[in-house]
């Protein structure tokens, strides 16, 4: 190695050091700084340096390396997704064009990176239900939207709310604000537990998947 060469791989390392030591390291800074080492220096120096100064795994390494060359330009990466979203796309199976595709959608519906995750698990064994196959499950959640919309409508509608609202105050005033705030407390309860039932099996599919090895 020359004397330029140590240098340069010196001046690299320390880019490392810096980064190691940053409080909140910028997941893409190191792999920028991961890969542009894998390009210029031997293996065996950028493995010895990532694992000093980041303490990553050489499998860490790999999927940094890939994820960065996945994604070489700001321009490639999705504004407001983490880098975790953008790890979970960065292999051989996905063209350029499908992994922007599929970043925009778990973007564009806010999914964490355990439930991008566990679509992709679902996509890769065939199991995405297709639009004009819907199953007892997307029947009765259209039920529902529509009886929660015909209540509030209905409720909002009635005569009694406008002589409620023009006329005094009733004598039980508390017992109607009570059952009032108890059916608004059930119907959060209701979308409470239903969004955690949904999110433990997304979870659960992800890891019969394999995916959360």
């Amino acid at each position: 190695m020359t004397t330029k060469d140590q240098q340069d791989l010196e001046r690299w390392e320390r880019r490392g050091e810096a980064l190691g030591k940053a409080k909140s390291a910028n997941q893409w800074a190191i792999a920028d700084w991961v890969c542009d080492g894998m390009k210029r220096f031997r293996k065996r120096e950028v493995y010895n340096a990532v694992e000093k100064w980041t303490g990553m795994s050489r499998a860490s390494l790999y999927q940094f390396k890939l994820t960065a060359e996945s994604f070489p330009k700001i321009s490639t990466r999705i504004k407001n997704l983490s880098f975790g979203h953008h790890r979970l796309v960065a292999s051989d199976e996905y063209t350029a064009k499908e992994r922007r595709g599929l970043l925009l959608y778990a973007r564009d519906r806010e999914l964490s990176i355990v439930r991008f995750a566990a679509y992709l698990a679902k996509l890769k064994n065939g199991k995405k239900r297709t639009d004009d196959t819907p199953t007892n499950s997307d029947d009765a959640a259209e039920k529902v939207v529509e009886l929660c919309k015909d209540f509030c409508k209905s409720l909002s509608s009635h005569r009694f709310i406008g002589e409620l609202l023009r006329g005094d105050p009733p004598g039980d005033r508390q017992q109607l604000l009570r059952e009032l705030t108890a059916t608004a407390e059930e119907f959060n309860r209701i979308a409470k537990e239903l969004q955690a039932h949904w999110e433990d099996h997304d979870v659960g599919h992800y890891y019969k998947a394999g995916a959360g090895r």
